[in-house]
């Protein structure tokens, strides 16, 4: 089994085992609530054939500087694994970057101990 930190590390070009062989990257934006919003829609395909998608939603507002971290919507979600790989989670999500980043060092840790 493989952890899925180990394909959003490499997403997020930050040291990893995994690969991306191919990447596939769509930006758009549309309005939610009288808000613009934009977006980008991310299919990765890596060297072992896991395909990951990650979809990122930024609301275009002003920052709110009792904030430490802006609001966003990360998301990640494994689409296809080839036979006898296993990923887990399958999918996993965020409410901004800082919070991404903390799972991130975490996770890693946690890894680096039990190993």
């Amino acid at each position: 089994m493989t952890h899925l930190h180990a394909y959003i590390a490499a997403i997020n070009a930050a040291p990893s085992a995994q690969q991306i062989a191919k990447r596939e990257l769509t930006d758009h934006s549309f309005e939610e609530s009288g808000i613009e919003v934009t977006a980008q829609t991310g299919v990765y395909t890596f060297a072992n054939g896991v395909v990951v998608q990650r979809e990122f939603e930024l609301e275009q507002s002003e920052p709110d500087p009792s904030q430490s971290c802006q609001e966003c919507w990360i998301g990640y979600k494994v689409l296809s694994l080839p036979d006898g790989l296993e990923v887990q989670p399958r999918s996993k999500a965020f409410a901004n970057k800082c919070q991404e980043l903390f799972w991130m060092r975490m996770t890693a840790r946690d890894q680096a101990v039990s190993a």
